[in-house]
């Protein structure tokens, strides 16, 4: 399953809400611009927003890949508990995914700054 969202990582690409050009080849440029916007807004959401503190505050670390996945795995599942968020693994890892490309500057505008 990673490798699927390594794949679209690798293909994010520069500044701006911009998708490298394999991703626009094989899905058209208008749906790579509204995947790019899409992923965006996925980590404004209440759940995204909780994934995006935690992957900011991870990345600031020195922990290997590994720990630090496993570490946001568990620290998203249990605030969104405590938030009354049930959200499945899944999606969980999809919007770590999402959060550590953007945290790489791999697509999209400049990261967004957390609200609130």
């Amino acid at each position: 399953m990673w490798g699927v969202f390594k794949a679209i990582g690798r293909a994010f690409k520069g500044a701006g809400t911009f998708v490298g050009r394999q991703f626009v080849r094989l899905f058209g440029s208008e749906a790579a611009r509204d995947f790019a916007h899409s992923a965006q807004e996925l980590l404004r959401s209440e759940v995204g927003q909780i994934v995006w503190r935690i992957v900011i505050e991870l990345a600031a670390t020195q922990m290997v890949p590994a720990v630090k996945f496993a570490t946001a795995m568990a620290d998203i599942k249990a605030e969104a508990a405590r938030s009354g968020i049930e959200v499945k693994e899944s999606l969980v890892r999809m919007l770590i995914e999402i959060a550590v490309q953007r945290v790489k500057g791999e697509f999209g505008d400049p990261p967004p700054e957390l609200e609130g």
